[in-house]
């Protein structure tokens, strides 16, 4: 609880003067300047609305660790599971369809609801930043041994598989056209959910027709219902 308020106090004392250099430079952008000083207050005007966002994800990445590491576990059936995870994504603001494909069989995860919704929303939107408007993004879920393989594959610019195990570094974000500016908790999170539960996440290189962007997969400790 000290580290989540430390981290909302300082997000707070950070994004102040932030806002205040956004708006002094909104003011200079109405005054008649040259070709160099527009170019230098677009700098200025897209910094600062990176640093912002950085500040809101460090301080949302402080309480979703110490949130998560309290919760507790339960039965969570997979594919009710995933079909409800779809459902949420259903409408989103690049009208991008998520299609659900499964295995024959009916699994369950010990896990926690509100965990792993984390784990797959970080991955799904990570998906959803990389993916054009209109297009489409697949789920496919196989069984494997003993555990289930949550592939989660869009039709983005994909990854280059030499980036496999950076990608998961924190605050790693070199990956072409990120218009959303992703400060690169969200795989981090997501990396370390999967691996509370003995489970892990990687980069595949596989491409599955129509779908040829970066494929995710998750690979959870599953057990039959």
């Amino acid at each position: 609880a000290e580290l989540e308020k430390f981290a909302a106090d300082v997000a707070h004392e950070l994004k102040n003067p932030l806002t205040s250099i956004k708006y002094a430079n909104e003011i200079l952008q109405k005054k008649d300047s040259n070709k160099e000083e527009s170019k230098l207050n677009l700098i200025i005007d897209k910094d600062t609305t990176k640093m912002n966002k950085l500040i809101s994800d460090i301080s949302n990445y402080t309480r979703i660790k110490a949130k998560i590491d309290k919760l507790t576990d339960e039965k969570i059936n997979i594919k009710e599971f995933l079909e409800e995870i779809v459902k949420n994504y259903r409408e989103n603001r690049k009208n991008i369809k998520i299609n659900l494909r499964m295995d024959k069989g009916n699994f369950i995860i010990l896990g926690n609801y509100e965990k792993l919704a984390q784990l797959f929303s970080n991955v799904i939107d990570n998906a959803i930043s990389f993916t054009p408007k209109n297009k489409s993004i697949l789920i496919f879920f196989k069984k494997d041994e003993n555990f289930g393989l949550i592939s989660i594959i869009d039709q983005g610019i994909g990854i280059n598989y030499q980036y496999k195990e950076k990608i998961f570094d924190r605050f790693y974000t070199d990956r072409i056209n990120d218009d959303d500016m992703h400060s690169g908790l969200g795989l981090d999170i997501a990396k370390n959910i999967v691996e509370s539960y003995k489970g892990s996440i990687y980069l595949d290189n596989k491409i599955i027709k129509g779908y040829e962007g970066a494929c995710f997969v998750i690979k959870l400790p599953i057990k039959e219902a």
